[in-house]
């Protein structure tokens, strides 16, 4: 199987792919098929000979739009559930540490903030390290291990974030 390499566009290429994929994912989709079909041909000999003119028919190119669509789905899904989960634990991290500092009063010595920073610190790259990829993926995706892998990782990265976002507001409402 030819070696196929990544070929880098330049930033205003990749910029516009970005925009697409937020703001225009039926054009985004267009190109990412585009883009499948061409490494396809450069990678399965067979496709190649068999279609020399590299026109797929309509339906087998259907066929990579489908799949496009779908990591394209999935993916815009995945970044909007994440933005989701860090406003939130930043709102909540605010919240606290407003109460906690306006209402109540609590102090928190600059030693135990620094030592929250170091264990948020910790608790993020320990997710980071620690995620589990495709060593562990099935087709399904679905698997007890892989479950406990995103959740795990989830968990960790949230708890580290909202840590220090914790220690950062404490010190802003602190003033």
């Amino acid at each position: 199987m030819a070696k196929i390499r990544y070929v880098n566009k330049g930033f205003g290429w990749q910029l516009s792919q970005i925009l697409y994929f937020i703001f225009k994912p039926s054009k985004f989709i267009e190109i990412a098929t585009g883009e499948s079909i061409k490494r396809e041909f450069e990678s399965n000999k067979q496709l190649a000979e068999t279609y020399p003119d590299k026109v797929l028919p309509l339906e087998k190119r259907d066929e990579f739009r489908k799949g496009e669509k779908e990591r394209t789905m999935l993916l815009r899904k995945s970044i909007s559930k994440s933005f989701l989960y860090l406003f939130y634990t930043i709102s909540i991290s605010i919240i606290l540490s407003s109460i906690l500092v306006r209402y109540f009063k609590i102090r928190i010595s600059p030693n135990l903030l620094i030592t929250i920073r170091f264990f948020s610190a910790s608790l993020i790259f320990w997710a980071v390290l620690g995620r589990l990829g495709w060593e562990i993926q099935t087709l399904s995706g679905d698997t007890l291990p892989e479950k406990i892998n995103k959740l795990w990782y989830r968990w960790l990265y949230i708890l580290g974030v909202f840590l220090l976002m914790f220690s950062c507001f404490v010190e802003v409402f602190r003033l």
